[in-house]
């Protein structure tokens, strides 16, 4: 990239300024490449409509653990218990063919 000219240079301190020198707005107003007056009054902290949360009530819900999802962690368990059964039957069958 090429260096900045002295009006590139004032024109980003100028629009840091206008953004208060804040990282966040700054990035805001970048990505949204728009007129940052249309993003200001947009807030993560804003109360949701009964709409909104009547799709979080009806989207969100806890997950209740059923008895074949706590059955997968004795299967793995299991069958590396049975792995490992047979590979020591297998080095002693091994051992005793070679003694």
């Amino acid at each position: 990239m090429r260096d900045k000219t002295d009006i590139m240079h004032e024109s980003c301190l100028l629009f840091e300024k206008s953004m208060g020198n804040s990282p966040h707005h700054i990035a805001r107003a970048l990505k949204f490449k728009g007129d940052s007056n249309h993003i200001k009054g947009l807030y993560k902290d804003q109360s949701l409509s009964s709409v909104q949360k009547k799709v979080a009530e009806e989207l969100i819900y806890e997950y209740k653990e059923t008895w074949q999802d706590k059955l997968v962690p004795f299967g793995c368990l299991a069958l590396l218990a049975f792995l490992l059964f047979s590979a020591v039957i297998g080095l002693f069958t091994i051992w005793n063919w070679i003694f």
